[in-house]
């Protein structure tokens, strides 16, 4: 995975509401993840762009954080939906 690499999202994701988190749903595989105000908001800047530079500054105008830090965040949740083919990238 490089961050110039595009990539898709799974159709069968949505997102819901409950309480004071949001769940990130896969409707297929009935997998899901609970994101906090800060998961959402990576998940919306994700959902906005096809390339992984795009989403790191977007992100990096939204928070005060090192450069480190932000990839590390960002990898993590990447990885996990990849693992969970929720997000494909493209060759």
């Amino acid at each position: 995975m490089l961050y110039t690499d595009n990539y898709t999202l799974s159709s069968s994701l949505m997102t819901q509401e409950v309480d004071d988190e949001i769940l990130l749903m896969d409707m297929e595989t009935q997998l899901f993840y609970a994101l906090n105000s800060t998961g959402y908001i990576l998940w919306e800047t994700i959902q906005k762009h096809n390339k992984l530079e795009n989403v790191f500054t977007e992100m990096k105008e939204l928070f005060e954080v090192s450069d480190m830090d932000l990839k590390r965040d960002i990898d993590v949740f990447i990885e996990n939906l990849a693992k969970n083919e929720m997000i494909q990238f493209n060759d």
